[in-house]
């Protein structure tokens, strides 16, 4: 039996990121929660291989950064529409306060983000997640995912 009404994903592909960036944003519905279970972050293509360390950081959003509705979707055609609302691809970032998860990687390795059950984020009662790139970096072909539940 699962813990989740439905599991929901949403998807950029081939985006570019320019300055500090808003990858995603998922605001809770008032009376159910939302669990992170999974995020990557990834170059898709890059004609010149992009020698760079980038940051990126998740947390509660204080202030929203500057994203357009995006349409999270079902893994299971059978789930209710999601309650959840979300933003991505913003050219501002999000602020973040507190900032749970900061992480440098490599850009030709990507960023791999599979907590344990115990670690998994979970934002109730019209909390908002937000996950941003903090630093000024200028590449395209990014592609980001992002998974969650809602219980």
């Amino acid at each position: 039996m699962s813990l989740f009404q439905g599991v929901y994903g949403l998807v950029l592909r081939n985006q570019t990121i320019s300055g500090a960036h808003e990858l995603f944003e998922v605001t809770a519905p008032s009376d159910r929660s939302v669990t992170i279970l999974r995020a990557t972050l990834s170059l898709a293509t890059s004609t010149t291989p992009l020698d760079e360390i980038v940051e990126t950081d998740m947390g509660v959003v204080t202030v929203s950064g500057n994203g357009t509705a995006k349409t999270p979707q079902p893994f299971n055609p059978n789930y209710a529409a999601v309650a959840a609302t979300a933003t991505g691809d913003g050219t501002t970032g999000p602020t973040l306060s507190p900032v749970f998860i900061g992480e440098g990687f490599h850009a030709q390795q990507g960023f791999r983000y599979l907590p344990l059950p115990e670690e998994r984020p979970v934002f109730a009662g019209s909390d908002v997640f937000g996950w941003r790139i903090p630093s000024a970096i200028t590449s395209s072909n990014w592609t980001w995912t992002l998974v969650f539940g809602v219980g």
